[in-house]
């Protein structure tokens, strides 16, 4: 009986060896797991295993100070349109910034940038950015405050912009944080505005870690996510602002700065309710530009803004508009898969 007893002792002392030996080893893995990609996921000590991120789990980046979130969205199938009455399909899992982008975010990472000291690497634009919607006095499209240093509006999503300085910052902001850009033309990575025709050519590589702008059916899937229960994902409604809980202007008015409560001005991000996925301004503050990998000149924004009617404001609503246009009412959202 005592040899019994003295074998499945050694028998368990073995496993337990073993499991321990797997633990530590996974464990070292995991430590040596670069910071972002370990970031992306979590290490759950009883499952022993690598979790992927479920919808809503963020992801934070430090540009030189400046902090942004990112939130994490699943590829699905969803509902698109006013009445949800066609279907469309995002392939990948992708990330989507929490805000707007701001102007201190903008206008840090474009002074890195523009240093003549980048040699090569050396990024051009068209256009400076504004803080918000405030002018500083003159007249559109030159305001007064164009391009200057950020101030107490820092937090206020940065405007004035078109679309071809979009991709340009969006690939600077990739290098500036040690990932790959994304956006190309004739197998160059983008740096300059100046030229038309690089743009409307531009192509994304959607296997580059670095940061872009959402696709239209991406934007929309974000901004319809309702939660998931037994039956599968639900979706909101496309005649619903996003997050909001009904059609009137109150419940509008608790997750979009638009033209029935913002004093024809913008508002720090985040300044209201977020929708479900936990995004913030989806409706409201500032039209949000979207990427197409077709040539036309015309490109579409998302959202609605402070200027707007709540019409505008609809996770629906599709605003097309020349490429090189900015206003004061023109923004973006960040994307990195």
């Amino acid at each position: 009986m005592k040899k019994y007893i003295f074998f499945f002792a050694l028998v368990f002392a073995g496993i337990i060896l073993f499991a321990e030996n797997n633990v530590i080893n996974e464990l070292m893995r995991i430590s040596e797991i670069k910071d972002d990609t370990e970031r992306l996921f979590q290490y759950d000590k009883f499952v022993m295993s690598l979790q992927t991120p479920e919808f809503g789990e963020s992801i934070v980046y430090d540009a030189g100070g400046v902090k942004f979130a990112l939130i994490y969205a699943l590829g699905s199938e969803f509902p698109f349109g006013e009445k949800n009455d066609s279907f469309k399909k995002v392939e990948n899992n992708f990330f989507i910034g929490e805000s707007e982008v701001t102007y201190e975010l903008w206008y840090k990472v474009k002074l890195w940038a523009t240093d003549k000291e980048r040699g090569d690497n050396f990024y051009t634009f068209s256009e400076d950015g504004l803080e918000g919607s405030f002018s500083g006095g003159g007249s559109w499209p030159n305001y007064n405050n164009i391009g200057k240093e950020p101030t107490s509006n820092s937090k206020h999503p940065v405007t004035n912009l078109n679309y071809k300085d979009v991709i340009v910052w969006l690939n600077a902001l990739s290098e500036y944080l040690g990932f790959n850009p994304v956006y190309f033309y004739d197998g160059k990575v983008i740096r300059s505005a100046v030229n038309d025709n690089v743009i409307i050519n531009a192509y994304a590589d959607y296997n580059s870690d670095g940061f872009r702008l959402p696709t239209e059916y991406e934007w929309e899937l974000a901004a319809k996510y309702s939660g998931a229960g037994s039956d599968g994902y639900r979706w909101m409604m496309g005649n619903y602002v996003s997050g909001a809980d009904g059609l009137t202007q109150k419940e509008i008015s608790e997750v979009a700065v638009y033209s029935a409560n913002s004093d024809y001005h913008t508002s720090e991000v985040k300044s209201l309710k977020p929708n479900v996925l936990g995004l913030y301004d989806m409706g409201g503050n500032a039209w949000e530009w979207c990427f197409s990998d077709d040539k036309s000149t015309n490109r579409i924004l998302r959202g609605g803004a402070f200027d707007s009617p709540d019409m505008f404001l609809k996770s629906s609503y599709r605003y097309s508009t020349y490429f090189k246009t900015r206003y004061n009412s023109f923004g973006f959202r960040i994307v990195k898969k």
